[in-house]
């Protein structure tokens, strides 16, 4: 090619270049709402529970893109068990759920392109109330005298 249509080619590449560069540069944010219940009414454990959560603070940051949402939400089953479990809630219920999806149950190959609204249902079970370690004393051998 040459002349005019070489020219012409050149600028449509470099629309074409600069174009998907725009899009690749911009992250995708859609994130319209996060919902976060726990059931019971102790408002201690739902802060606690609210300040263990990777997608709050996400969220409270503005960062929205979807794939990292989507491993925050994967992330938050542990980190919310550990933080009932420090509490004494043995018996806990967790439903994360992306744009109506249980979060556990969409695979890391297939993360959604967008995300919309994520809910975080918690019902924490009763605690368990421990009044006492056991106690044990170290057996003491008797030793015959020689």
């Amino acid at each position: 090619m040459c002349g005019p249509r070489r020219k012409e080619s050149q600028r449509v590449s470099k629309a074409a270049i600069a174009l998907l560069a725009g899009l690749f540069a911009t992250p995708l944010t859609a994130l319209d709402s996060l919902s976060f219940q726990v059931a019971g009414g102790d408002e201690d454990l739902a802060k606690t529970l609210r300040s263990a959560s990777l997608l709050v603070a996400q969220e409270a940051e503005g960062q929205t893109a979807p794939l990292d949402l989507y491993a925050a939400a994967r992330a938050d089953y542990g980190r919310l068990l550990n933080a009932l479990y420090a509490s004494g809630h043995y018996s806990a219920v967790i439903t994360i759920r992306i744009d109506g999806r249980e979060a556990a149950d969409i695979a890391a190959l297939n993360a959604p392109a967008t995300i919309s609204q994520i809910s975080v249902t918690v019902d924490p079970g009763p605690a368990v109330q421990v009044l006492g370690r056991p106690h044990r004393t170290p057996a003491t051998r008797h030793c015959p005298s020689a």
